[in-house]
């Protein structure tokens, strides 16, 4: 997995890092996912790739628009 060190946009203070993580929704898994994670903050940012595939994951497993 290529490590990825650069400012997360979110906070503007941490250091962000390439990491698999599990996703979930509701309390219920959705899969894992790579997303660049903040130190700081504990930020998720997914590129356009893994972005798709999450919602792909969402919506096969039902959640997806689900009204509380």
């Amino acid at each position: 997995m290529k490590k990825v060190e650069t400012t997360c946009q979110i906070c503007k203070n941490g250091t962000l890092t390439s990491k698999n993580i599990e996703v979930e929704k509701s309390g219920n898994p959705i899969g894992r996912f790579t997303a660049d994670v903040c130190s700081e903050c504990g930020g998720q940012i997914f590129n356009s790739t893994e972005s798709a595939r999450l919602e792909a994951s969402i919506k096969k497993s039902g959640f997806w628009r689900q009204k509380k």
